[in-house]
């Protein structure tokens, strides 16, 4: 990478990723950097004008959004909420009277010591020690423990993010989630604050139960969900 490059990366930032990373994600930064540059000087006044007046459009479709709100199964919600509290506590259960020796489950420092004696390796591929999901799930087969912390990781996020706490946003009088909507003026995605319903758990090839939390979303008097996007 430049020299410039260099001086300008922390120290913390040198151990975190290698220099053709970096040179790389710099590469990517000028590239895309460049298009808009081009893109803002073929811009006319008329053309910002015409954008202006398109987002302006957009804003009492969020209105609604917000103002209407998606409808919740606060009872099947609960029910997902306590099941993911009893798996979390089985887990951590099983982690404990395995290995004692381990005081706190969510400190990934005695975690990390713990795994370092039985032999799994907790090195990326830049030598940083973690015990992220992607640095030890590729372990599990040889190590069943591996498994056991990674369902207890899973839970303690569900019980925590999609459990209990989030009825909260649920409004009294509505009995919907009011969530805000955000244009992201620069890239033109959408985003959703308190909460941020654009990150509901889903289903995966590891965990099938996914889903269930996005079906706890039910919509009442005959309407339903569409689900849309743009291709690539």
């Amino acid at each position: 990478a430049p020299k410039a490059i260099r001086n300008e990366i922390s120290k913390k930032g040198t151990e975190s990723f290698s220099w053709e990373e970096i040179s790389y994600g710099a590469t990517d930064v000028e590239c895309a950097y460049s298009l808009y540059v081009k893109q803002i000087l073929a811009l006319t006044k008329e053309d910002l004008l015409e954008t202006i007046k398109f987002e302006n459009k957009y804003v009492p479709v969020l209105a609604d959004m917000e103002f209407y709100g998606v409808p919740l199964n606060v009872e099947e919600w609960t029910k997902l909420a306590e099941w993911s509290q009893l798996e979390m506590n089985k887990s951590k259960l099983e982690l404990e009277s395995s290995y004692p020796e381990v005081e706190n489950w969510n400190s990934h420092l005695q975690v990390k010591k713990l795994f370092k004696s039985l032999g799994i390796i907790v090195n990326d591929r830049t030598g940083k020690e973690s015990v992220n999901e992607k640095v030890i799930k590729p372990q599990q087969e040889q190590f069943p423990i591996i498994g056991t912390y990674l369902r207890y990781q899973k839970f303690k996020k569900l019980a925590s993010t999609y459990g209990i706490p989030f009825l909260k946003h649920v409004n009294s009088f509505t009995g919907r989630v009011h969530s805000s909507y955000l244009q992201i003026m620069s890239t033109a995605r959408l985003s959703s604050q308190k909460p941020n319903l654009q990150n509901i758990v889903s289903a995966s090839p590891d965990f099938p139960e996914g889903n269930k939390w996005r079906n706890a979303f039910q919509p009442k008097d005959g309407y339903v969900f569409i689900n849309a996007d743009f291709s690539s």
